[in-house]
């Protein structure tokens, strides 16, 4: 913990000094491929192949012989038709909707409808398998290249809190933004501006008055507490999961936790309340209307260089010091789509002080 604690307070040294790490330095603009997504709530899966983008992939998803969800690569091997726009007719699999060739749930050809029964031809298709695994009605997938870890290890702990698990209202939205400005939203430090404008839900929120000073000064950024996986800078929003699309389209699941109800009353009030409180004003209100739509694609620049200061310190921190323990880097040695040389090669430690201060 003691190194832990020299790089959080070599951050704050940094942010003073006008941080000039990268967006994209250290984070892939796809998102990091080592981890479980979720990928689809499950009871969308019904009889018919689905396609999903995760991480630039292109997967269909579909229920195998046992009734489990799983994916492939949405490319048939045979010449790239997409298997996700054909039928499944036979049970636990997918048909090629071009020349009929069969796929298993193990992304194997089991069956080529105009070949003939003994073709050799058959079994030399085979399409790429991603690993999937149902939780809590969410399809979990895993994107990586080596063997996925335990599942558990990769969920927030407040999806498996006792306390927390007796409610949780789910939205899954696409926003038209990198994977990485949605993230930021935990970390940077812009709700006293960007947030004291006229919205219409502030008129019934007593913590958000609807004619406000504006914050001349606000003080900096500490980090509390950190972990392998995790930063906490004094600050606790709703939990959300943004999954990268596209470089530039994001699936943001945002969950809502609450209490265990301890009667079915309690539990319609919780439901009352985020349907007409909490989802309206928050989720969207600020979430979508105010945040995305000052971020969102084309509205701001990733590529232009940018400089960082105090109230950065969580991002500064995310884009180097947490990313670098991704698991793409201990695995891999690199995380595919950055600018910057992995961590352990001699130009990139030779490099990073040159960089942090400018």
């Amino acid at each position: 913990m003691s190194d832990d604690r020299e790089l959080a307070e070599r951050t704050v040294r940094e942010a003073y000094g006008a941080s000039q790490v990268e967006p994209f330095d250290y984070c892939p603009k796809l998102g990091f491929r080592e981890y479980w997504y979720p990928g689809i709530e499950a009871r969308r899966v019904r009889s018919k192949p689905v396609h999903l983008t995760m991480l630039g992939d292109e997967l269909v998803v579909f229920r195998d012989t046992t009734g489990k969800v799983v994916a492939l690569g949405d490319w048939c091997p045979h010449r790239g038709a997409r298997l996700s726009l054909g039928v499944c007719e036979f049970k636990g699999t997918v048909i090629c909707p071009y020349h009929g060739y069969v796929f298993d749930g193990a992304g194997q050809c089991v069956a080529g409808l105009i070949e003939r029964p003994d073709s050799p031809f058959v079994g030399k298709l085979r399409a790429r398998v991603y690993p999937t695994e149902e939780r809590m009605g969410i399809v979990f997938v895993w994107m990586g290249e080596t063997a996925p870890v335990p599942l558990h290890e990769d969920l927030p702990a407040e999806l498996s809190d006792s306390e927390m698990t007796g409610t949780r209202f789910t939205r899954v939205k696409g926003w038209e933004a990198n994977w990485t400005e949605p993230m930021a939203q935990g970390i940077d430090f812009h709700e006293f501006y960007l947030h004291r404008g006229v919205n219409v839900w502030r008129l019934f929120n007593y913590r958000l008055p609807f004619f406000r000073a504006k914050v001349v000064y606000t003080g900096g950024v500490k980090i509390t507490s950190e972990g392998d996986t995790w930063v906490i800078i004094g600050a606790s929003i709703h939990l959300r999961w943004n999954v990268p699309v596209t470089e530039h389209d994001t699936r943001v699941w945002t969950f809502t936790l609450v209490r265990r109800p301890r009667t079915r009353l309690h539990a319609a009030w919780h439901t009352l309340w985020y349907h007409t409180y909490r989802k309206p004003s928050v989720i969207v209100a600020t979430n979508e209307k105010e945040d995305l739509i000052v971020f969102k694609r084309e509205r701001i620049n990733l590529e232009r260089p940018q400089k960082l200061g105090p109230l950065d310190v969580g991002l500064i921190y995310f884009r180097r010091h947490l990313a670098l323990r991704a698991r793409d880097y201990q695995r891999l040695g690199a995380a595919r789509g950055t600018l910057k040389q992995p961590p352990g090669h001699a130009s990139a430690r030779a490099a990073e002080p040159a960089d942090a201060l400018s």
